[in-house]
């Protein structure tokens, strides 16, 4: 799911401490976004149609130092396997 950074207010992101990411042993620092008052101001966009053999590449990371919201604000999880 990606979201629409424009829809998203500078006030509502928060510094996320990140340890062993995915086990890996790997520690960094990411951008949370908290739930807005009003949770349909948020403008998030989904790839429902996605097949295995396709994937979405985007830019999280912007090289100009102090931009907020540059990056594409995104979340992932898994969906489960339609059952035969």
């Amino acid at each position: 799911m990606f979201c629409d950074a424009r829809s998203v207010r500078p006030e509502e992101g928060r510094a996320l401490h990140v340890v062993s990411y995915a086990g890996t042993g790997v520690t960094f620092e990411a951008l949370a976004v908290m739930a807005p008052d009003d949770p349909p101001r948020h403008r998030w966009y989904a790839c429902c149609d996605l097949q295995v053999d396709e994937v979405v590449a985007f830019r999280t990371d912007d090289t100009q130092l102090g931009i907020v919201w540059k990056g594409l604000l995104h979340a992932a999880h898994g969906v489960p396997r339609p059952t035969s």
